[in-house]
């Protein structure tokens, strides 16, 4: 099966940006004290199940493979964001096997 053909549409720039925040929020918010809210906070206290939380939740939501050396770069949506489209492109650019 091509996946390339059935994936869904990856929200561009600030979208994709608001979708990380809104997914770190609703995945691991309860894990850091105070974070409600300030995705900058939740990010900076996640522990490292919080992480792996975050990175399952995100090839979930996304449709992509993460590999767990990524979740040291999880310090911003920015930051996720970027991975997250160059993942993606990634793939995309790779043959079909």
């Amino acid at each position: 099966m091509n996946a390339s053909s059935r994936e869904p549409a990856m929200p561009d720039g600030d979208a994709l940006t608001r979708e990380v925040a809104r997914l770190v929020i609703e995945t691991v918010s309860g894990r850091v004290p105070g974070g409600a809210g300030n995705v900058g906070a939740i990010l900076a206290g996640l522990d490292s199940l919080g992480r792996l939380e975050l990175l399952a939740a995100l090839e979930e939501r996304f449709e992509v493979e993460l590999t767990e050396d990524l979740i040291s770069e999880f310090e911003s949506t920015e930051r996720i964001a970027r991975i997250l489209r160059d993942v993606r492109s990634d793939r995309n650019e790779s043959p079909a096997g």
